[in-house]
């Protein structure tokens, strides 16, 4: 009867050093729970990371549309400029020249008109 006492004892303190061994290595393995203002942040972040590939598409899109505008202009300009005789061409150069130097001066015209 007492070797089933020592029996009985040695299961318990084997059963309680199991238990308090999970007790102490369970923590090392679980992930720390992170804390509300981490998450908050991250959530911005990615929020700002989706406004900030949007926002790059636009002016992708914008970019494509100003292109293709220049283009039109410089058609436009282009069939213009075809259509002018080649002293008036000169005469708008000079008068543009006249603008940028910022003299009311002109330069004479070579067809006098």
């Amino acid at each position: 009867m007492f070797e089933r006492k020592i029996n009985f004892v040695f299961w318990g303190i084997i059963l309680v050093g199991i238990l308090l061994a999970v007790w102490i290595i369970t923590p090392l393995f679980k992930t720390p729970k992170l804390p509300k203002t981490l998450i908050n942040t991250d959530l911005k972040a990615d929020q700002l990371q989706k406004e900030i590939e949007a926002l790059g598409e636009k002016i992708n899109e914008l970019e494509t549309a100003t292109r293709k505008e220049v283009r039109v202009i410089r058609e436009k300009t282009a069939q213009e400029v075809r259509s002018l005789p080649g002293s008036s061409i000169a005469n708008e150069l000079n008068d543009e020249l006249a603008k940028f130097r910022g003299m009311g001066v002109r330069s004479s015209r070579m067809d006098d008109s």
